[in-house]
């Protein structure tokens, strides 16, 4: 298993944009983050393969997915705490 860090969608989106940016390596920006460079990769072609999302769903069901991807994390900090 992983070292069990959580990362929520913002934090994965901005360390996936560092590495479309092309400024640092996959394997410098897995390094200082202590991500596996193919986990990097994982999101990265993932950020990609969805990122026609962004302007295909509507303002109030971007609106719901971020509640509900905000009562998960909080979900998971409960579930860490016990």
């Amino acid at each position: 298993m992983g070292n069990g860090k959580q990362y929520g969608a913002e934090r994965k989106a901005k360390i996936i944009i560092e590495a479309i940016e092309g400024e640092r390596t996959i394997s410098e920006i897995g390094g200082r983050e202590g991500i596996s460079p193919k986990v990097i990769s994982n999101w990265k072609r993932e950020f990609i393969d969805n990122a026609y999302k962004a302007f295909s769903i509507s303002k109030t069901e971007k609106a719901a997915e971020e509640r509900a991807e905000k009562a998960e994390q909080k979900e998971r900090e409960l579930m860490a705490k016990q």
